[in-house]
């Protein structure tokens, strides 16, 4: 995803939003490198933006809370392991919150898995063929990860 930061700033310019960005894989094997994403946060950042949560933009949505400050969601769809290991450390290092999309057929047991715990990291494309051929899922996140998602790192799942 190529950052567009005038399409981001008129965006915000509009009128009280939320921007919502989406995600997938963060890493060199599919073309988006976890240095463009620092990019990204950091950008988000110097700005002046805070990441809200999904749970907050509904209520926004609904009325019940405000636009008081200058929000921004980040989204990861389908889990890929690169955004354990690379996008949740990024994520903490500066103090924001991410929500995170499961594909639950894809959910697999395990224990929390560190760089040196995965298989060489593969493409989506690669990673959903190698799912979805073989039933290997271990490109994508297990369940003690989701849950230390949810309970340790203090983001949201949903599938």
């Amino acid at each position: 995803m190529a950052f567009d930061i005038e399409a981001f700033r008129s965006c915000h310019m509009l009128g009280k939003s939320v921007p919502v960005f989406c995600y997938h894989a963060v890493c060199e094997e599919d073309g988006h490198s976890p240095a463009t994403f620092a990019s990204h946060l950091d950008m988000m950042l110097e700005m002046g933006f805070k990441t809200i949560t999904a749970d907050h933009l509904y209520e926004i949505c609904m009325g019940r809370k405000p636009i008081d400050d200058k929000y921004v969601v980040l989204t990861f769809d389908d889990c890929h392991i690169s955004n354990w290991i690379n996008v949740v450390p990024m994520l903490e290092e500066r103090g924001m919150t991410g929500v995170f999309f499961a594909v639950s057929d894809f959910i697999g047991q395990g224990k929390i898995r560190s760089r040196a715990d995965i298989p060489q990291m593969l493409s989506m494309r690669e990673s959903f063929i190698k799912a979805l051929s073989e039933n290997d899922n271990s490109q994508f996140m297990n369940e003690a990860e989701l849950k230390s998602l949810v309970h340790d790192k203090g983001m949201e799942v949903y599938a």
